[in-house]
């Protein structure tokens, strides 16, 4: 995995999802990997020191919007390719279902992480389930990242006080 990547991973990882890197498709003809795979457990928390880790608000609303139920109360499954040049591959139709089977029928949200514009795309996959591709930036991610520390580190200085 290069920087990017890991990046990408540990911004899903601090949002409760517990993710897969280079995460080999084998889907007929074409063997080849998707950057990301991850899953996140309905209702997932984590807790540091009986405190609950915040997640980002901003992921979670998109992905609400995206699959047209409350993202935080469902299980979710993630297909994610990490860009860092001006090539914005996704993973293809066949890798998603190839991921929805492996992951027990979940529907998978397609995610793309790279810097420049981004923008919400919806799409309709098999049996009429809701995917969606959801671009994230690098600097949102490092900066959900940071943010999640900061306020870990300021809520276990208040309860020492």
């Amino acid at each position: 995995m290069n920087l990017a990547e890991k990046l990408a991973g540990t911004y899903l990882r601090l949002n409760g999802f517990l993710a897969l890197g280079q995460f080999t498709a084998f889907d007929g003809k074409q063997h080849n990997h998707i950057d990301i795979v991850a899953f996140r457990a309905p209702n997932s928390q984590e807790l540091v020191d009986g405190i609950s880790l915040i997640t980002d608000d901003l992921l979670f609303d998109s992905l609400s919007d995206l699959v047209g139920y409350p993202s935080r109360t469902a299980a979710l499954g993630i297909a994610a390719e990490v860009r860092t040049n001006e090539d914005r591959d996704e993973p293809s139709d066949a890798h998603i279902e190839y991921v929805e089977h492996f992951l027990g029928g979940l529907p998978i949200i397609r995610l793309a992480f790279f810097d420049g514009p981004h923008a919400i795309k919806k799409m309709v996959m098999l049996w009429t389930l809701a995917c969606a591709i959801r671009a994230c930036g690098f600097s949102a991610a490092l900066t959900g990242c940071l943010n999640r520390n900061r306020s870990l580190d300021s809520r276990r200085m208040g309860a020492g006080t």
